[in-house]
């Protein structure tokens, strides 16, 4: 459920250059949010920048952030430390999985962005010539 309007990807470039980066990093946030399982801090931080009220950048500067980002790091390379071979060939089937249902789904996206943008060339009015 959206509290608040979600920022586009245009929004995310000012701090990010590549477009396709930007809907990864939109995408990625979106995830981070609705996931019941994600540290609150990083869910928060999340809602900050899809609201817009933060930016990419305000985020290292914020320590609250910051520590989330480090703790939830180290704990995810600690449990990937402690795999077993077939747990590292499950996850990493897993990972595979995901990255290619987020890889089709941003595909989609772009796609009924495109016709969108196609659409709405063909129906807006067209600047009379003048003779």
């Amino acid at each position: 459920m959206k509290d608040e309007r979600d920022i586009q990807e245009e929004n995310l470039m000012e701090d990010l250059e590549d477009p396709t980066q930007a809907r990864d990093t939109r995408r990625a946030l979106d995830q981070l949010r609705k996931n019941p399982d994600v540290d609150p801090r990083l869910q928060q931080m999340a809602r900050e920048l899809l609201s817009g009220r933060t930016g990419l950048r305000d985020i290292i500067e914020n320590p609250t952030y910051l520590s989330a980002l480090g703790e939830n790091l180290n704990r995810i390379r600690q449990a990937a430390e402690q795999m077993t071979p077939e747990e590292e060939q499950r996850s990493r089937e897993q990972a595979e999985r995901f990255f290619a249902e987020q890889k089709e789904e941003a595909e989609r996206e772009d796609a009924e962005r495109e016709q969108q943008a196609r659409e709405e060339r063909e129906n807006s009015p067209r600047p009379k010539r003048r003779h």
